[in-house]
């Protein structure tokens, strides 16, 4: 699937605006209270039409506005495909304008006035449920360091300004040259999530994400390595703080650069074995 249009109408901030996506990456840019939030949302309730987790409907219609439409052309395996929909306010209440809902293929009107009719074809066309579309697109900070910890040696190596053994973060840079491949589907990532999110263990599978393999690689290097040298933190193998000129030195004039050609030697032998 893919967003080729976003119009929106009496959306918060905005009264009427067109918003076209390109090929490639997209990004919406302005200050505070300008309406970039308001395209995720307006696009949320296009496609699925009730309101982001226990909020009503008076977050999105336009403050003082009667009723609020918002439009959605995406693409799909090459055919163009458009849903209305809007809402209406009467007094107090607001409520789905169900003469507004309408999802057309190529010009051609596919389902009407019925959401669970919109739901099911919107589902049949792209493969996307509410709760799948809603895990890609509203990943939350907590999940995203969920799945950072998942790989925790590769980002201890990289993040932590070797704090973690410089032979021990070759080895795994070079088992995810070797093993990473690109994970490209939106809904294999989700899965994951669910997964980190419920505490399942099946989540690190390798069948669930391309990169799954490449990650175990590096948490087994790791353990090998911690069974090995007892510690994968540098300055715990040599109880050396390299931030002070003296322990710099005392590292230098003894036998500790030998000792770490003898690491980095073992940790290429042992990621020669893994691949």
């Amino acid at each position: 699937m893919k967003i080729e249009i976003v119009q929106l109408e009496n959306i918060r901030s905005h009264i009427k605006t067109t918003v076209p996506f390109t090929s490639g990456f997209n990004c919406l840019v302005g200050g505070v209270g300008r309406g970039k939030s308001s395209v995720l949302y307006a696009v949320d309730f296009a496609l699925f039409g009730d309101a982001i987790g226990s909020r009503s409907f008076e977050y999105l219609i336009r403050e003082n506005a009667d009723w609020c439409k918002v439009t959605v052309v995406f693409t799909q395996n090459g055919n163009t495909y458009k849903i209305t929909r809007g809402l209406r306010r009467k007094g107090k209440s607001i409520t789905q304008d169900v003469e507004q809902l309408k999802l057309y293929e190529d010009d051609r009107l596919l389902a009407s006035m019925k959401n669970d009719a919109i739901s099911e074809q919107f589902e049949a066309i792209t493969g996307l449920d509410k709760e799948l579309y809603r895990e890609i697109i509203w990943f939350r900070q907590e999940h995203l360091k969920e799945l950072l910890d998942a790989s925790w040696v590769f980002i201890g190596g990289i993040a932590f300004l070797n704090l973690t053994c410089g032979a021990l973060t070759a080895g795994v840079l070079a088992l995810s040259s070797a093993t990473a491949k690109i994970e490209n589907s939106y809904s294999r990532v989700a899965r994951m999530n669910r997964l980190l999110r419920n505490k399942n263990n099946e989540a690190m599978n390798e069948e669930i994400n391309n990169f799954n393999r490449a990650i175990n690689y590096s948490e087994e290097l790791g353990t090998w390595f911690r069974s090995e040298f007892g510690t994968t933190a540098c300055h715990e193998i040599w109880r050396f703080n390299f931030s002070v000129k003296k322990d710099v030195e005392n590292y230098k004039s003894g036998r500790c650069v030998l000792q770490c050609a003898y690491i980095a030697k073992k940790v290429a032998q042992k990621v020669n074995m893994m691949i």
